[in-house]
């Protein structure tokens, strides 16, 4: 995976002069993918794999810029060690409310 993901967050709040808002990027993984660790090691439902606070101004929107390395969607094996697994991984791009918006991205 690389390339560069935009998103456009919106200020909370629309009185106060300077917001600080929360970009979470979690990843969930496909079935195939869980189908192949089987019961080798945990696999959670959805982590956390890059996270920012960003300060918007009251009313404004701001564009937040990011790339994700493939690295960050290993997974920790029984062993401690990570792995990266081929297959599809969907990010979910979401300030903490409202709506999130998601990408699938294959390894």
């Amino acid at each position: 995976m690389s390339g560069r993901t935009a998103l456009t967050l919106p200020s909370a709040s629309r009185d106060r002069p300077g917001v600080s808002v929360r970009r979470m990027v979690f990843d969930s993984l496909s079935a195939a993918i869980r189908t192949t660790v089987g019961k080798a090691h945990p696999v959670p439902i959805k982590r956390l794999v890059d996270f920012e606070r960003v300060t918007v101004a009251a009313g404004a929107e701001a564009d937040v810029k990011f790339s994700i390395p493939k690295e960050a969607l290993s997974l920790t094996t029984a062993d401690g060690s990570k792995k990266l697994y081929s297959g599809s991984h969907e990010l979910v791009f979401s300030r903490g409310n409202g709506d999130d918006a998601t990408a699938t991205v294959t390894v």
